[in-house]
């Protein structure tokens, strides 16, 4: 099962630590940056939270399978969204792509406070737990347990169907692309009404 490994965008230093009034090297913008806090303190950027919500759709009539992921902020705008269509593989399979292919980008776009949302409790028992669902240790399965292990906050939720309907209406539509993966900078036409509402009920 192919995995994209293509580096996409660096990642964003997150932490700036104060150096002592002695050391020779500072640039003058690190000084005046320096000048506001006491000596020994640290300043710490708080990177922002978003949420991922994915979705594996398997379709055995037309012996295709889709994946797909949708990002967005706190308030519930969007940030990206993505899905690819796949041929023969099992649902589970799928999310764990959609899975893989959202935390890749996030982490290589420099985003470092994640909560990860599905409606697979087969999924998170295989992330969570030593499952069997895959033997390999550099399999999907491993290869998602290493996303959401690095050195970031990365959490994983349980959701309900309802919750999860932006990411099932986006997944549903993967059939109708190419077999690779799709980025949406904006989200579908056809999606913005929902967005909005799934954003108003979690006010």
């Amino acid at each position: 099962m192919d995995i994209d490994t293509e580096c996409l965008t660096p990642s964003v230093a997150l932490k700036l630590i104060t150096e002592s009034q002695n050391t020779p090297s500072r640039s003058p913008e690190k000084v005046n940056r320096e000048t506001s806090l006491p000596p020994g303190f640290e300043k710490i950027w708080t990177p922002p939270l978003v949420k991922l919500n994915i979705q594996g759709t398997s379709n055995p009539l037309s012996d295709l399978s889709g994946s797909a992921g949708i990002v967005r902020d706190q308030s519930g705008k969007w940030v990206f969204g993505y899905i690819r269509c796949h041929r023969s593989i099992p649902e589970v399979a799928a999310g764990l792509l959609a899975i893989y292919h959202g935390l890749k980008f996030l982490w290589d776009s420099g985003f470092r406070r994640i909560h990860l949302e599905t409606t697979s409790f087969e999924i998170i028992n295989a992330l969570t737990t030593r499952s069997s669902l895959f033997c390999k240790r550099k399999t999907l399965l491993g290869s998602c347990k290493d996303m959401i292990l690095k050195e970031w906050e990365c959490d994983i939720y349980h959701i309900s169907k309802e919750q999860n309907s932006c990411a099932e209406w986006l997944a549903k539509r993967s059939e109708e692309q190419p077999q690779e993966l799709v980025f949406f900078e904006y989200p579908p036409r056809g999606l913005v009404d929902l967005l909005e509402k799934d954003r108003l009920a979690a006010i």
